[in-house]
């Protein structure tokens, strides 16, 4: 029924009115600091450890410990300790930068030598200890190709090291600690291009190393410190590319790996001499590279991991000879091999790691006295892709140093003595992130042994033990200074209009947390302290329940669920009891069914299979629907699960479970036999799965699957041959798939696809030529593409796409030049795009856009000027968009602001843009009387019928549309004449206007 035009009137100023008095209420309840609506609100903090010193490069010379660390004030400089806090002092002044500063301390003649660069060249140091006696020996030529001054290595009285000079290029130095006596040793290979030497590895008097002279390749050289005295030892194998590894002192020789290129890869030893440098042991006859290294010594013998056609990767042993090399123990016997690692000597026991087979997330920390019957497992270690699994760091006396975990605190502190009762965590404390890398972070001082970590109060600091918890401390807290660069949120989900979540970095004993949007509802939902180390990772929501994988000392990691309220909080199945874990992880919601994998759990042992689980949120209608090999990367479709499995027989391939066991299989094998294509990049569109895969023919490309075998085919061969175009950034956007990939011709470039062939295409060469862009961050927004790419002239920038050659564009030059602002962490919400950006003035800090260069702005400076509040973990939730940035608390900050409606493009007063005329005229206004009077015609943009931009549609619109048309009466408000953004936002809606929709 049509409603009188005084009913119309009075029910349209009540919703206008009644809108009014909800935002209002709305700002009551949710108080914002600033001017305006719009800006951001901090919802709570939450405590961050202090700042860091991150303490590198230890080594120990006369006794006590020197290393690289920073203050925050001083850069990263020069420190010296012995142990003790009052001890512990600055030496010299460094740089600003977490890799600057000293580099490859190593002692001579009582003194700590070292590399600095001053103004971008190289320096030798000397320094006793004291600031007054560090004094620089040399300055050096900067390498123009990046490589630093290498191997300060002491060898017959005098300092070796590799140095880069114009004339000479890359060649060996030598010094005795004066700068008139330092000098390059010998020009090996005459010319600029140098001889770069490598490995420099002192046995006894004599330094070994591998040099290209340009006529025999890296071959062995050796060097008594004197220019005639630097030659070669033989010429092994020829070859452009160092082929020589694992330099290692043993018996007053030189043993190391190598193949001749008559005879397999095997185990050599060099006296110095051409005669005396001959091969020990042919471990893989036939095949150059046995995969041999880690040579270990101990207990008068050399150990080694090394490859063989016939073990696999195995221990073997060597005396030194021939008949006294053989594999020492068959851990997995057949070809596999076990592959161990970081072999690492203790005093009577030799410690190594390797993955579980065929479960290669496992990781198993070993204990050997070099025999069969005397090898074993102490303890077993989930590793997840993320996380770093077991690094041996060094040992005292008898017990193991070493970092262990899994995600989010994978680099605990552990100890071993070789059993298992006495492998545990030695204290709560983290080690760096860079712990697996060549760098040695564990000195070991008169029965102490120093290394950085972090307790979580007090940053990466040094750290003292002698092997027991209490005797476990920090040496001293260099960096007291607060830093929060970085807050991010670990894993989070939506449960009943609350975000619960973890944060990060977080305390070793995590915590969950929910926030509904206000500072009041932000709150630690429910810790897990009693039971340290606790982990919460995984959050997923399936119906209406919460679900996660908690793992601690009680229960192991196993599966938790809660129905939103902290006594609704419990393990929601233990399918191994105690400390056993049953691993559980991939959780993923199909309409309301959960799926997620463990690791089979049977009479008290855990095994290598997988299995997979659905649930509907009851633990008694919880069932196993399939047990593999290896089981990830589950992902979603209609209302299908597809993902990706190992077995045997098919190799790594795509599954898919409709929820029953019998509907649970192999989709397809992709490539047939043993061999895997790998599939990735699980994407769907709501019916179908897009995927990239290797068939074994065509390289990586993409795949697209319906669920049935028939229906998964290779969409395109975009790069022919066995290279692969290498798919990446599958985003669908209206039904069509776009995502970055490369050919020959343009490089790394913007691709779609309609899962034809050819429907698949390159939109766009956004770089001309073979030189990629590199698209990043694909995301839809509104139906519109988003993503970052660098067009070479304007650096990583904005751009957006509507599929089109020509709809393809660059949004704005947030950052103008050759660098660009760099774009990341995308997400859409209300229309818009909002994302992180760096401008010199701010910083990296929030932005937004709606596809125009107007209406991309920045948010709020939240840390006003050039530092960066580092925006992070975007999400939404009731209106509002969460996340994470470091605002210029100390604390861990989580901020909120108000989700605004996209701003479209219009014309003031253009009210019918079917006329056509595109200036406003008579027919305009009747459509504004009408709508307000008789509610038609329904207005797309109700903002162009505002005319006096005063917020609300009224009578006076019309009336001010007439006077300007036939009275000579003052124009529209701007936007007016031409397409624009509403320069005073409001809630009049936009949805969309036809006359503007191409300047969009």
């Amino acid at each position: 029924m049509i409603k009188s035009s005084h009913e119309n009137r009075k029910s349209y100023r009540r919703l206008v009115l009644w809108n009014r008095h909800a935002m209002a209420l709305f700002l009551l309840a949710f108080p914002l600091p600033g001017a305006g609506s719009g800006q951001p609100q901090r919802l709570s903090s939450i405590p961050l450890p202090t700042g860091s010193s991150y303490p590198m490069g230890l080594a120990e010379f006369d006794g006590r410990l020197f290393f690289k660390a920073s203050d925050g004030i001083h850069g990263m400089g020069l420190w010296v300790s012995d142990g003790t806090e009052n001890g512990t002092y600055l030496v010299k002044e460094g740089n600003a930068g977490y890799y600057s500063g000293p580099s490859r301390l190593t002692g001579y003649q009582g003194m700590a030598y070292f590399i600095t660069y001053e103004t971008g060249k190289p320096v030798l140091w000397k320094s006793d200890g004291t600031p007054e006696n560090t004094i620089p020996v040399i300055s050096l030529s900067n390498d123009p190709s990046g490589y630093p001054v290498g191997d300060l290595t002491v060898a017959n009285g005098q300092l070796f090291f590799v140095a880069f000079d114009e004339l000479n290029g890359r060649e060996l130095w030598a010094s005795d600690g004066s700068p008139e006596g330092t000098a390059m040793l010998k020009d090996i290979l005459p010319g600029p291009n140098g001889s770069s030497p490598q490995n420099l590895t002192a046995v006894n008097e004599v330094l070994f190393f591998q040099a290209n002279d340009g006529e025999r390749g890296f071959e062995l050289w050796r060097s008594d410190g004197t220019s005639d005295g630097t030659v070669l030892v033989k010429d092994i194998l020829f070859g452009t590319i160092p082929h020589l590894r694992s330099f290692t002192p043993f018996k007053g020789m030189l043993f190391f790996m190598a193949s001749d290129g008559n005879r397999g890869s095997g185990l050599w030893r060099s006296d110095g001499t051409e005669s005396g440098t001959i091969l020990v042991k042919e471990i893989n006859p036939g095949l150059i590279h046995s995969g041999m290294d880690r040579l270990t010594v101990w207990d008068g013998l050399l150990f080694l991991s090394a490859s063989s056609s016939q073990h696999g990767a195995e221990l073997w042993r060597s005396d030194g000879t021939e008949e006294g090399t053989y594999l020492a123990v068959d851990i997995i016997p057949g070809s596999v091999g076990a592959d161990p690692r970081y072999l690492t000597a203790a005093a009577d026991k030799l410690f190594f790691t390797t993955r579980g087979f065929p479960d290669i997330t496992q990781e198993l920390l070993w204990v050997s006295d070099g025999t069969a019957g005397g090898t074993a497992v102490v303890q077993g270690f989930q590793r997840d892709f993320n996380a770093l699994g077991i690094y041996p760091l060094g040992t005292l006396k008898n017990t193991l140093f070493f970092a262990a975990g899994s995600e989010p605190h994978h680099n605990l502190l552990w100890i071993s003595d070789g059993t298992p009762e006495g492998t545990f965590p030695l204290k709560n404390l983290m080690l760096p992130e860079g712990i697996g890398a060549s760098m040695k972070w564990l000195v070991e001082i008169d029965g102490t042994v120093y290394f950085p970590a972090s307790d979580f109060v007090h940053g990466l600091e040094l750290w003292k033990s002698d092997g027991t918890g209490n005797g476990t401390q920090n040496v001293k807290d260099i960096n007291p200074l607060t830093n929060s660069s970085a807050p991010k949120i670990a894993s989070k989900a939506v449960v009943k209009d609350k975000l619960f979540f973890v944060p990060k970095p977080i305390p070793i004993n995590q915590e969950l947390w929910a926030t509904d949007g206000t500072t009041a509802g932000t709150y630690p939902f429910a810790d897990f302290k009693p039971f340290p180390p606790a982990e919460i990772s995984s959050l997923t929501a399936s119906g209406s329940m919460l679900f996660f994988v908690h793992a601690d000392s009680k229960t192991g990691r196993e599966l938790w669920s809660s129905d939103g309220t902290p006594e609704g909080t419990r393990i929601f199945i233990d399918q191994a009891p105690g400390q056993l874990s049953s691993e559980s992880a991939f959780l993923t919601d199909v309409h309301g069914t959960l799926f997620f994998t463990t690791q089979k759990y049977s009479g008290g042992t855990l095994l290598f299979d997988y299995q997979l689980w659905k649930t509907d949120g009851r633990p008694d209608n919880t069932k196993a629907l399939k047990t593999l090999d290896r089981i990830f990367n589950l992902t979603a479709a209609s209302t299908r699960l597809f993902f990706i499995a190992l077995e045997a027989a098919s190799g790594v391939e795509l599954w898919t479970s409709d929820g029953t066991e019998e509907g649970t299989h192999l989709l397809r094998d992709i490539q047939p036999g043993q061999a895997s294509s790998n599939p990735d990049d699980l994407t769907s569109d709501g019916n179908r799965l897009f995927l990239t895969a290797d068939d074994g023919n065509t390289g990586r490309e993409l795949w697209l699957s319906d669920g049935t075998a028939a229906g998964t085919y290779l969409v395109k061969d975009i790069q022919p041959g066995p290279e692969g175009a290498d798919p990446t950034y599958l985003t669908v956007v209206n039904g069509l798939l776009y995502f970055r990939a490369g050919e020959n011709s343009t490089g790394l470039e913007l691709w779609r696809s309609d899962g034809t062939s050819d429907g698949t295409y390159i939109v766009k060469d956004i770089r001309p030529g073979p030189e990629p862009s590199y698209p990043a961050f694909l995301t839809n927004t509104n139906g519109t593409l988003f993503f970052s790419a660098n067009d070479g002239r304007s650096g990583n920038e904005l751009w957006k796409s509507n599929g089109m050659l020509e709809g393809t564009m660059i949004v704005k030059h947030i950052l103008p030049g050759p660098l660009g602002s760099d774009p990341s962490q995308f997400f859409s919400a209300g229309g818009l795009l909002y994302f992180s950006a760096y401008t010199s003035p701010h910083g990296r800090e929030l932005w937004r856009s709606d596809g125009t260069a107007a209406g991309t702005d920045m948010v709020a400076d939240l840390r006003p000027g050039p530092a960066s509040s580092a925006p992070d973990s975007l999400d939404q939730l009731n209106g509002l968009l969460l996340f994470t940035a470091a605002g210029n608390s100390v604390d861990w900050e989580l901020w909120a602001v108000p989700v605004e409606r996209m701003h479209r493009a219009f014309i003031r007063g253009k009210v019918d843009p079917g006329s056509p005329d595109e200036k406003p005229d008579l027919t305009d206004g009747i459509d504004i009387f009408t709508y307000l009077f008789l509610g038609d015609p329904v207005l797309p943009c109700s903002s162009s019928a505002d005319v006096d931009d005063s917020g609300d549609l009224e009578i006076t619109d019309g009336i001010a549309l007439f006077l300007y048309l036939f009275l000579s009466g003052p124009a529209p408000a701007g936007p007016f004449p031409a397409c624009g953004i509403d320069p005073t936002p409001d809630g009049l809606p936009c949805e969309i206007h036809p006359l503007c929709a191409q300047v969009e």
